[in-house]
């Protein structure tokens, strides 16, 4: 019922495109080998070859002026190929079918206009049978009745010629319905190229034209060439628009160089890209590299411009093809805002180009349906890491066609997929599919760039270093001292320089003074002090001070030098002075008499033979002597009593000056006369007494002084007494 079907809409339609002793031509779009119509007529073709084996079929490509002439040879056998190549797919057996290429020939119209150079780049079938065995070329009515299953030889044919003639009345209404639709369109066509003629009037001109620039001017856009726009809204319920030109010129069979431009705009942000790219195609597969450039103007940022590279490799199918793709950027990193932090520190906002590698296809899906798209994977830490789009584009009318389009994250990345509806027109003939086996180089999908925002800081001034010279050492053991000032540090960063210096205690040398850590060697017992200064790259200082005590040296045992008593044998009254002499010695005490210093004297007048013992002290131990005096005892005959001394009061000054001493009260019970004699016993300085064998002698006491003098009276009968009085100067 189909195949009925389609017989009597090609016996309807032929009369407009064939006379009816010829089959069926197939036309091509400018500069393409890929078959798009004709395909009922073809598929009819088929089914009659295969019925009848010994049908052969000689397959004459043609091509209208544009181009030059081994081009346009080539161009022509590449379409007789591609007719030859959908015959084949129908099951056709090759060994039927012959190709051949004639290029400019035969024109079947004039090149003056778009409608007959339409007309020239065509195919031609030329169907052959063996009647009576010559070889007859089959017309079109005879093809229709070989599909119809019957011998139309002789009488027979012209019964079934007039029985279908006898159809065809039946749809005579429809037949002039469509003629004069056609011819309305014909009419508008040539009215429009009429203007496009009148920029290029000669012929010959509108040739060199095309040699240079690879479409006539007799067209508004090149079937390479399109401009298209669209209007589109995004997740922010923004809407926006896009246009975008396409340019795609080979150079031979197999390279092309492919030019396009884009411009979007929304009330915030507009963006102007060129990508130009080569491609490459042998047979089914395609490669192309390309370098693109975007311009980016948003709202409260400074303008930046992006660079990108891209592979793009191919698998081509007669219905469609897929591929991959990869990119990398190469200009980024302009600055879109800054904004200072601090005198040392700004914050820039830059962009950078996302790497992606990512996979495209295209299929057809339908004879007027296009749908394509792309899904990559993107060179970010954001959440947004994935980027896709979809097309789905439907011709309307030759050169003319809408397209409905959804993207995710088309242009700026972030942590929100960014989606994107539009809905546009292509003016132009890059929506014509151009898929097929013959390998004639055609247009890649060029990868868009994307990008994200990024945040940096970056230096614009300088502070000065700290420096810090370690903590201060105590108790170091004498030897080498290390002295570290690894510590320092410039808050940005900078490289530092060292020197120290010593600014107290005995001189040394420092094994590196312009290292961050030298060395020098102490001594023990002393105390050392040293400055290190650090400089940064801009000679801002910083310095630091560090204090070094050393241990104090090991201390011997204590040694007595010596401890003697002068005179050691006195008579009972008289006064012995102890002298002695110690070293090493934290502790010296002398028995009876308690602590003294280590060193010193003291008079004493013992009554009786004493026993002296002096004792040295310290960490190491314990050293002792003893020195004797030897009082010989006073015989004093009765009845005579002892007298009795008194030194006085004890006296507490508060300023130093002249002080006297007052021994009036001393007495002799039995009223002798009695002598007087002062001493001594210990003084916080030197004493420089007057009187001293006087009851009343005068010294100058020195301010914060202690004195103890002792009195000794004697009653001139051998009867002494003695008595001690304190002064104190505060």
């Amino acid at each position: 019922m189909l195949k009925k079907l389609i017989l009597i809409l090609l016996i309807a339609t032929a009369p407009l495109f064939a006379k009816l002793d010829d089959l069926e031509e197939v036309n091509f779009p400018l500069n393409s080998a890929v078959v798009v119509d004709a395909f009922p007529g073809l598929d009819l073709l088929a089914e009659v070859m295969k019925k009848y084996p010994d049908l052969s079929l000689k397959v004459v490509g043609y091509t209208d002026y544009i181009g030059g002439k081994n081009y346009n040879k080539n161009l022509s056998m590449k379409r007789a190929e591609a007719v030859k190549a959908y015959l084949l797919q129908q099951g056709v057996a090759a060994s039927q079918i012959a190709t051949e290429g004639r290029g400019q020939e035969q024109y079947k119209a004039t090149n003056d206009n778009r409608e007959g150079r339409f007309q020239n780049r065509r195919v031609e079938l030329l169907l052959y049978e063996m009647v009576n065995g010559q070889k007859t070329k089959v017309s079109y009515e005879r093809l229709i009745a070989l599909f119809c299953g019957r011998d139309v030889s002789g009488v027979a044919m012209v019964d079934d010629h007039q029985k279908i003639i006898k159809k065809l009345s039946e749809l005579e209404t429809n037949q002039k319905a469509i003629q004069e639709a056609i011819a309305a369109h014909a009419k508008e066509v040539k009215a429009k190229e009429a203007a496009a003629v009148a920029v290029a009037p000669e012929e010959k001109a509108e040739k060199d034209k095309w040699h240079s620039s690879h479409f006539s001017h007799s067209f508004k856009v090149s079937p390479y060439a399109s401009i298209s726009f669209d209007i589109g809204n995004d997740d922010m319920d923004d809407t926006n628009g896009r246009l975008r030109g396409n340019y795609f010129r080979p150079l031979n069979d197999n390279v092309a160089l492919q030019m396009q431009g884009e411009w979007y705009y929304s009330d915030d942000n507009q963006e102007g890209g060129f990508d130009a790219a080569m491609v490459f195609q042998r047979n089914h597969f395609k490669m192309g590299g390309a370098l693109s450039y975007k311009k980016i103007n948003q709202e409260g940022w400074e303008s930046a411009l992006l660079g990108q590279g891209s592979v793009v490799m191919n698998l081509h199918f007669n219905k469609g093809h897929f591929g991959l793709y990869a990119t990398s950027g190469f200009s980024d990193g302009d600055i879109i805002m800054h904004e200072q932090i601090d005198i040392v520190y700004a914050r820039e906002t830059y962009l950078e180009v996302v790497d992606q590698i990512g996979l495209d296809f295209g299929f057809l899906a339908g004879k007027n349906v296009a749908v394509s798209g792309s899904i990559a994977k993107l060179d970010t830490d954001l959440s947004g890491d994935l980027a896709a789009d979809l097309t789905i584009e439907c011709v309307a009318y030759d050169n003319y066609s809408f397209y409905l389009e959804g993207s995710m994250n088309r242009s700026m990345i972030t942590d929100d997929d960014n989606m994107r509806y539009a809905l546009g027109v292509r003016l132009g003939a890059w929506h014509q599919p151009r898929y097929s086996e013959s390998g004639v180089v055609s247009p890649i999908k060029i990868p868009a760039i994307k990008y994200e925002v990024k945040t940096r800081e970056v230096r614009i001034g300088n502070t000065a270093p700290t420096a810090d010279a370690g903590m201060s050492q105590t108790e170091v053991p004498e030897g080498t001292v290390t002295l570290d000032a690894t510590a320092s540090y410039d808050r940005e960063g900078d490289t530092l320089t060292f020197k120290w210096v010593q600014v107290a205690g005995p001189v040394v040398a420092l094994a590196t003074p312009l290292e961050a850590i030298t060395t020098f060697e102490g001594r023990a017992g002393e105390a050392y002090t040293f400055m290190v200064t650090v400089t940064d790259l801009y000679g801002e200082t910083g310095s630091d001070l560090v204090q070094v005590v050393m241990q104090q040296a090991e201390v011997p045992a204590p040694v007595i030098e010596f401890f003697t008593a002068t005179p050691d044998t006195i008579d009972e009254g008289e006064l012995v002075n102890l002298n002695w002499s110690t070293v090493y010695a934290d502790h010296v005490v002398i028995e009876g008499l308690g602590q003294v210093n280590t060193s010193g004297s003291i008079v004493l007048d013992p009554r009786e033979t004493t026993v002296y013992t002096l004792t040295a002290t310290n960490e190491k131990g314990t050293v002792s002597e003893t020195v004797t005096v030897t009082v010989i005892p006073e015989v004093v005959p009765d009845p005579n009593n002892r007298p009795v001394a008194n030194a006085g009061p004890d006296q507490f000054r508060i300023t130093p000056g002249v002080v006297q001493l007052d021994g009036t009260a001393s007495y002799d019970p039995d009223g002798d006369t009695l002598t007087y004699k002062w001493v001594v016993v210990s003084a916080t300085t030197a004493v420089d007494m007057s009187g001293a064998d006087t009851a009343t002698p005068t010294f100058n006491a020195a301010a914060s002084s202690t004195y103890i003098f002792r009195l000794i009276v004697h009653d001139g009968k051998g009867g002494v007494s003695t008595d001690d009085v304190l002064i104190q100067v505060f």
